[in-house]
């Protein structure tokens, strides 16, 4: 059982399927006077293991407890509704505190006993749980998604291709995106694409800074844009409410290719192009090496949050990919992404293309 618990942990998931694993061995001997003792060399063995199969996957789940009551009853108990995009999932939304992700337990699982989980009321969370691996998940109900519509991207404001924003890294419920506007475009913003929890110019939302810089009014509710250029567009949403900032969009060349600097500051700062169709250029690196990019959506420290590269690394195209909140220890090298410069070369970068190089 311990065993089965520490692989589903390993993997995040108790799904029933052949797992590779390393099993790291302390061997214990007894000595010829009768004393035990660790061997100094540790091997290790390669296994692969199985987790123990899991209850079947069921259409309906449900909550018990203080939140409703503890009859095991449907029309008493919270019922979790099924994702419409992803049958393995099942969520609902209470006010609770949140806990950390964890594993499920069933209680006709050999060796498990479930404990009931505890939770302190306060914050209105989002309870998920993953009848694929069998785990759970619960956070603030903040959305995962942010979409900018308007008359930039269609003429008839078609959802279907209003571009995704990026989001700020371990930083739920913020995202990020540098736009060009030409004065008269109007836009908005959805955690969906539809019609579905849209929101546009609002005097609480919007920061007089943003007001001013961008020379914004209401345009029937959307957003109305009064100066023409290009934007950093940052939208914040929180239990407490959203918030949506216009700034310029200072791009930064990090990774010490530059005087061996990591700092946000004139030295590093990209050229911002004064058309839509113009890259945002670099200063010259004065090293060789891997070049760290970033622009500002978290106001202090932080830059990686909002950092991103060129796929240039095994004849890569030059796609801008974004950190977002992908599965990396340190930068986006590790998963195959390089932007490499030599001493002299600088960075182009075209956000209207989705694309850029080194020359």
């Amino acid at each position: 059982t311990e065993l089965d618990q520490k692989v589903a942990s390993l993997y995040k998931s108790q799904k029933s399927l052949e797992r590779e694993v390393t099993l790291k061995l302390t061997p214990v001997v007894m000595t010829t006077n009768g004393e035990a003792t660790s061997l100094t060399e540790y091997p290790e063995m390669q296994s692969a293991i199985t987790p123990v199969a899991t209850p079947a996957v069921d259409t309906e789940y449900y909550i018990v407890g203080d939140l409703n009551s503890w009859q095991m009853d449907k029309s008493t108990a919270t019922k979790l509704e099924v994702d419409k995009d992803n049958q393995y999932l099942f969520s609902v939304v209470v006010v609770i505190e949140d806990p950390d992700p964890g594993l499920l337990a069933f209680r006709d699982k050999e060796g498990a006993d479930p404990d009931n989980l505890t939770c302190a009321g306060g914050k209105k969370m989002k309870i998920t749980i993953n009848v694929e691996d069998y785990t759970y998940t619960i956070k603030e109900d903040l959305p995962e998604h942010m979409y900018i519509n308007g008359s930039p991207y269609s003429l008839g404001w078609d959802w279907a291709v209003a571009p995704e924003m990026v989001p700020v890294t371990q930083t739920p419920g913020m995202f990020w995106s540098i736009q060009y506007y030409t004065a008269g475009d109007q836009i908005k913003f959805a955690p969906v694409r539809k019609w579905e929890g849209d929101f546009g110019y609002d005097e609480e939302i919007l920061s007089p800074e943003a007001i001013d810089f961008a020379e914004l009014t209401s345009s029937g509710g959307n957003i109305g844009i009064g100066k023409s250029g290009w934007y950093l567009v940052i939208v914040a949403v929180t239990t407490e409410g959203k918030t949506i900032s216009f700034r310029l969009p200072e791009v930064y060349l990090l990774g010490g290719v530059i005087n061996n600097s990591w700092n946000c500051d004139e030295t590093t700062l990209f050229r911002i192009p004064t058309d839509k169709t113009s890259d945002f250029i670099s200063p010259a690196a004065t090293v060789t090496g891997m070049a760290r990019i970033s622009t500002t959506a978290v106001d202090a420290g932080g830059w990686w949050k909002s950092e991103f590269t060129l796929d240039l690394a095994n004849e890569g195209d030059g796609t801008i990919v974004y950190r977002e909140n992908k599965n990396v220890s340190d930068n986006l090298s590790e998963l195959g992404y390089e932007c490499n410069v030599k001493a002299g070369q600088k960075v182009h970068i075209n956000f209207t293309t989705g694309k850029g190089k080194v020359e």
